[in-house]
């Protein structure tokens, strides 16, 4: 436990050297593993269709390539990654915050893992 104070400040440099620390000894997770997005949330939007978003827990997905729905077995597409709501990413890794423009699914075909 670290003290801090929201007021002064105090603490707040021992608070970032050990969240710091905390992460460097966190595992990466294993992008070669298979793609496993579980989706947390849906959404349409006009120009860019439907979308899926989650934290990608293993493998990774690329830009424009097809994947398989678990449950309805059916093929979809990637044609676009934003990660941690940036966009303009060819490709999301394991660990990250993701959202795809699915292609392939509408957004009532997709459900909440």
């Amino acid at each position: 436990m670290v003290a801090v104070s929201s007021v002064t400040g105090s603490g707040l440099d021992e608070l970032r050297m050990r969240l710091l620390e905390m992460a460097r000894e966190t595992p990466l997770k294993d992008s070669s593993r298979h793609f496993r997005l579980p989706i947390d949330r849906v959404f349409s939007m006009r120009g860019f269709g439907t979308g899926g978003h989650g934290t990608l827990i293993s493998g990774s997905i690329e830009k424009e390539r097809e994947w398989k729905r678990i449950r309805a077995g059916d093929v979809c597409g990637c044609a676009a990654i934003q990660v941690t709501w940036t966009s303009g990413w060819k490709r999301a890794l394991a660990g990250q915050r993701t959202a795809l423009n699915v292609t392939g699914a509408e957004p009532d075909e997709l459900a909440r893992a």
